[in-house]
C-alpha cells in the first residue's frame, strides 16, 4: 500500500459540499414548515400530524435524490484523470467488476465530520483478490487474505433509513485491520445502497467457505427482505 499526496477529495471539497447540501435543506425546510403550519391552522392537530408525515416523506425523497449528486460532483471523472496521469490505473473503471466506492477506517469514525468516507476510489473485485485505486490510498489484497466480509448499518443516522455498508477484515491487519466500504455509484442514495448490497454478495461469492455474517435485525425486517440464492449470485458474478 502507498499513499498519493495530491488530493481531490479534500477538506475544501467536503466543506463546499456540506454548505451546498445544508443550504438546499434549509431552502426545502422553509416551505415544508409553512405547509405543516398551514394544515395545522386549518385542520387542527390532525392537520399538523398529516403535514408532518407529508413533510417527512418529501424530505426523505428529496435527500435521496440530491445528496449523492452533491457529494459526488465531478469526483469520478477527476479521479480517473488523476490516476491516468500518474499511471496507476491497472483496470478500466467502466468494467462490470469495478465500482466507485467510498472507504472509511472504522477506528477513525467520529461524529465531527462532513463526510461518511475518508477516501474515494475505484474497487475491482475478482476471484483472485481486491484491487483499490483511490484519491489517497492504493492497495492490492489477495482474496485468501480477506478474513471476513459482513453487511452492517451505515452510521451517522443513515442506518435507520436502511442504508448499509460493507465491513472487510483482513488477515495480518494488512493494509488495515478492517475497512468500511459503500458504493457511490448511481444518481440516488437508494441506488448506491442497492449497489452496496450487490457488491457485498459479489465479495461473498468469492469467499464460499465463510459463514454468513450480518448485523442482527428484527425478525420481521429479515422476513420482508428478498432472499438471493447463491446460484443466482454465482451466475451474475461469472457473466
Amino acid at each position: 500500500m502507498r499513499e498519493i499526496n495530491r488530493r481531490i477529495f479534500n477538506r475544501t471539497f467536503q466543506v463546499i459540499g456540506a454548505v451546498f447540501l445544508g443550504g438546499a435543506m434549509l431552502a426545502l425546510a422553509l416551505p415544508l414548515a409553512a405547509i405543516v403550519l398551514g394544515l395545522a391552522a386549518l385542520l387542527g392537530p390532525i392537520g399538523g400530524i398529516v403535514g408532518l408525515g407529508v413533510a417527512g416523506l418529501v424530505g426523505v425523497r428529496w435527500l435521496d435524490a440530491v445528496t449523492l449528486q452533491i457529494s459526488n460532483r465531478g469526483l469520478k471523472s477527476r479521479l480517473v484523470r488523476k490516476l491516468e496521469t500518474i499511471g496507476d490505473l491497472p483496470f478500466n473503471p467502466q468494467d462490470w467488476n469495478v465500482r466507485f466506492v467510498g472507504l472509511a477506517h472504522p477506528v477513525r469514525i467520529r461524529l465531527a465530520r462532513l463526510e461518511t468516507d475518508d477516501d474515494v476510489g475505484f474497487l475491482q473485485v475478482t476471484p483472485q483478490g481486491i484491487c483499490y485505486r483511490g484519491d489517497v490510498l492504493t492497495f492490492d489484497v489477495p482474496m485468501e487474505d480477506v478474513l471476513e466480509v459482513r453487511l452492517r448499518p451505515l452510521g451517522y443516522g443513515y442506518g435507520m433509513f436502511g442504508m448499509r455498508c460493507i465491513e472487510i477484515r483482513f488477515r495480518n491487519e494488512e493494509p488495515f485491520r478492517s475497512l468500511l466500504l459503500v458504493s457511490r455509484e448511481g444518481e440516488r442514495l437508494s441506488e448506491a445502497n442497492r449497489d452496496t448490497i450487490a457488491l457485498y454478495h459479489r465479495l461473498r461469492a468469492y469467499l464460499p467457505l465463510q459463514p454468513e455474517v450480518s448485523e442482527r435485525r428484527p425478525v420481521r425486517e429479515r422476513l420482508t427482505e428478498p432472499v438471493e440464492r447463491e446460484e443466482e449470485v454465482t451466475e451474475r458474478v461469472s457473466e
